[in-house]
């Protein structure tokens, strides 16, 4: 289906009124959020149709779920229509190479068709949020210890994340010879780190700190202190996804010896995922689309660190993602907008009420125990998706995109 100019602002238009109607009429934060859900949602198969009297991929169209890629989608879909001749050399830019449904799609049917890396990724997932809900948790417990034993503790864990540091400074001076794997120490940098600047915080606000300030405080904890568990849990999970996701492009079946190979490399597949989510982590926390860059600058990096071991994983996964960073982003936004759908479901049937999810960004106790966990195991499924497929991805850029003749 194609739409043209008016249709289209036609369609919006009303959207955009129904948008309005929800706002002013309904009663009730669940129903005027759940309207206001299914309108943006609506929004996909409109802009999809008009993407593709332009020429461009419909799958384009997946951008209006993010507020400043619907304002940026909304203003390239008013050009004009163009001939024949325009539209189908548009449609030649990418030929032969999958689109972002396309790529969804083989992730999400391989999945279903190879539990075994579904069993690995909720793994991790349940894993990560289990032990990010006991550190959570014990925040206002540690609120409660003597201040010397903070201070100790702290001083420990910044001791502990200077000598790591240092560790990291020596290795990048000399990155060309260094092994992926001797990076693998370092990796808990991040931890040690919050570890030690959370107990010092705690310890000077002593036994009679303020809970808003303890409640800070367990942010702190839960953002970055547990960070290595899924960054060294999650280059497993990806190493067991990219061996199967490899082995049925190939026509090939894998099953349980996947999670044998994938281990035998997680020393050396740990440091470039590791390295790329810390970047992603701290891309998100400075507005945002600095994260999204750096996700879809290195998203084929554990695909390259596997399949090509002397390779210099994120140069190279920059290299193959190059003129195809908003095709990643568009086949990231497809689990990433289910995920968040779910898991808004999720929040209202733990918090009875839309208007309460906000407290979440501020208090990481408002959600409960078993609302944190199943995220845990959604993001996983989430994150299995992708992964498989950048595997796909990953592919079809390297028959385009050779390898240098020879590596650093």
């Amino acid at each position: 289906m194609r739409l043209g100019l008016f249709p289209y602002l036609g369609l919006i238009g009303a959207l955009l009124g129904a948008q309005y109607f929800a706002v002013t009429s309904l009663e009730g934060s669940n129903a005027i959020m759940t309207a206001l859900i299914a309108v943006q949602l609506l929004k996909v198969p409109v802009a999809a149709a008009r993407a593709r009297d332009l020429g461009y991929d419909g799958d384009e169209a997946v951008l209006a779920m993010l507020p400043l890629g619907n304002l940026a989608l909304f203003w390239k879909l008013l050009e004009g229509t163009p001939n024949e001749t325009t539209r189908e050399h548009r449609q030649r830019v990418h030929t032969g190479e999958s689109t972002a449904w396309e790529l969804f799609g083989y992730g999400a049917q391989t999945l279903l068709k190879n539990p075994v890396v579904l069993v690995a990724c909720v793994a991790v997932g349940l894993i990560d949020a289990t032990v990010t809900e006991t550190v959570v948790a014990q925040v206002p417990n540690l609120a409660e210890w003597p201040v010397e034993t903070l201070q100790m503790v702290s001083q420990v864990a910044l001791g502990l994340s200077a000598v790591l540091g240092l560790l990291l400074l020596m290795k990048l001076s000399k990155a060309a010879t260094t092994p992926r794997a001797s990076y693998f120490p370092v990796l808990f940098l991040p931890g040690t780190l919050a570890t030690g600047a959370a107990t010092a915080a705690l310890a000077s606000v002593s036994q009679s700190a303020d809970p808003q300030q303890a409640m800070l405080i367990g942010v702190i904890v839960m953002g970055f202190a547990t960070m290595p568990v899924f960054a060294i849990g999650g280059a497993w999970a990806a190493s067991v996804a990219h061996v199967v996701g490899a082995a049925d492009l190939r026509g090939e079946k894998v099953g349980g010896e996947a999670i044998g190979q994938a281990t035998a490399r997680l020393t050396e597949m740990a440091a470039p995922h590791a390295g790329v989510r810390y970047l992603i982590n701290i891309g998100l926390q400075i507005f945002v689309v600095p994260g999204l860059m750096y996700a879809t600058q290195y998203a084929m990096v554990d695909q390259v660190a596997w399949e090509e071991p002397e390779a210099r994983a994120l140069s190279r996964a920059g290299e193959l993602s190059r003129g195809h960073r908003q095709r990643i982003l568009r086949t990231m936004l497809i689990p990433g907008v289910g995920l968040a759908l779910v898991m808004m479901a999720v929040g209202v049937a733990d918090m009875g009420d839309f208007g309460k999810l906000s407290e979440v960004a501020l208090n990481p106790f408002a959600l409960s125990t078993w609302a944190a966990i199943t995220g845990g195991a959604l993001y996983a499924v989430a994150f299995a998706i992708f992964e498989l497929s950048m595997v796909k991805m990953y592919t079809e850029r390297s028959r385009t995109v050779a390898a240098p003749a020879t590596e650093a």
